[in-house]
């Protein structure tokens, strides 16, 4: 088992995976200041940048898990729980927009594409760590996907956030 396991090929992928996504969460929180306001009135925008740090702070955690000297067994458990975690995440926003009643739902649109996505993301993760316990050396591919689809929809969902917070501060 021990044999597939070669971290030491994927090292400077996630040492960048793991350094932007510590820089992007900064960035996040300098944005978050500027249109706190907005942020603490919304419950749409604090659930969407609470899960955009989530996102990154994930990604930083599955680039530290790859890159620590740790036995396989470990490090495979570790990915498999830390994705799982993060897969609460679009149920819950999923569950927050579905209680909804539907004049709200109507101004503010199940984003499906995102939850399906961030998902998906997940779901190769735990996989990527399952397959890691396994002996594949396809693990590595599975968290290293699971890493860069997160960021960009943290980027992605932040650069809209940042656009919703300043149309909704322009509102009288």
């Amino acid at each position: 088992m021990s044999q597939s396991y070669g971290p030491e090929l994927w090292r400077d992928l996630f040492v960048m995976l793991g350094s932007s996504a510590t820089a992007l969460l900064g960035l996040l929180f300098v944005v978050l200041t500027i249109h706190l306001q907005t942020v603490k009135e919304d419950l749409d925008f604090r659930l969407r940048t609470r899960n955009n740090s989530y996102h990154l702070l994930n990604v930083f955690i599955l680039s530290a898990l790859t890159l620590a000297p740790v036995p396989v067994m470990f490090f495979g458990i570790g990915v498999a729980l830390v994705c799982l975690y993060g897969l609460r995440l679009p149920i819950v926003v999923t569950w927050y927009l579905y209680r909804q009643d539907e004049a709200v739902r109507a101004h503010k649109p199940l984003w499906l594409g995102s939850v399906i996505t961030v998902a998906t993301a997940y779901a190769l993760g735990i996989a990527g760590g399952i397959a890691l316990l396994a002996g594949s050396n396809h693990g590595f591919a599975l968290i290293a996907t699971t890493c860069v689809v997160l960021m960009v929809r943290a980027v992605l969902s932040s650069w809209a956030l940042m656009f919703g917070a300043e149309t909704a501060s322009a509102k009288p």
